[in-house]
């Protein structure tokens, strides 16, 4: 079954929306919402400093595992479409989504700006928001009697500064 995990980390500076976007984007397979991801670092600067919320927290990072049983219904143009439509879930925000090989299973990378691109608004919806993912997927995904599972993680090494 998919799995959402939802990565605790505070990204407390612009240096770490940097790196992760590095790490994430390092695929040939990726895409944006409300961005576009080859700018998504200046993208992502220029919402936080046009409504002055520089400060805090500064993105949200989310991955969507999948199996290896799961990934034989579903092309990288599929799970394209799926980040796409994630976006659309959480939709004041912008969103890249990356597609990963680098592990035992593919999973999908998302990458949010904690400001709102229509309003400024920080994002402050906490684990609801990743719940309206949750439930969206789940739709998404009836025939495979899928439960999503929440587990919070704590970011590797290699996405912290060191």
């Amino acid at each position: 079954m998919p799995n959402l995990l939802i990565v605790r980390n505070s990204y407390p500076d612009l240096e770490s929306v940097q790196r992760l976007l590095n790490y994430v984007l390092r695929t040939s397979f990726y895409g944006g919402y409300a961005i576009d991801p080859e700018y998504a670092f200046d993208q992502m600067r220029l919402v936080k400093e046009a409504y002055h919320k520089t400060e805090g927290v500064q993105l949200k990072h989310f991955l969507l595992t999948f199996s290896h049983e799961e990934m034989m219904h579903l092309d990288f143009k599929d799970l394209l479409e799926l980040g796409f439509q994630v976006g659309k879930v959480l939709e004041r925000y912008q969103i890249v989504y990356c597609i990963h090989l680098d592990s035992d299973y593919i999973h999908m990378h998302f990458v949010m700006n904690t400001v709102s691109f229509e309003d400024g608004k920080k994002y402050s919806d906490g684990l609801v928001g990743f719940q309206r993912v949750k439930d969206f997927l789940e739709k998404r995904f009836p025939k495979w009697n899928t439960q999503l599972i929440f587990r919070e993680v704590y970011a590797p090494p290699h996405y912290k500064k060191m």
